[in-house]
């Protein structure tokens, strides 16, 4: 809660750490409030599921072997 809010006020807080490429773009998570981030014309910012959906991104690596 406390980090939605201070992802509203000052951005997202991009995870370093998690960053994976999906086959289009570079994918990984805010550090506040775990909402998925896609990287384009390199800057960060939210997923959008309804614009950025697309059958050709592939899932998180740790989703494919947990589904092997």
């Amino acid at each position: 809660m406390i980090g939605e809010l201070l992802c509203k006020l000052r951005g997202h807080k991009v995870d370093r750490n998690r960053v994976w490429h999906d086959g289009l773009d570079h994918r990984t998570s805010c550090e506040r409030c775990m909402q998925p981030l896609i990287k384009q014309s390199r800057e960060w910012r939210a997923f959008d599921t309804d614009s950025d959906t697309d059958l050709r991104r592939k899932p998180h690596p740790r989703y494919d072997r947990a589904n092997a």
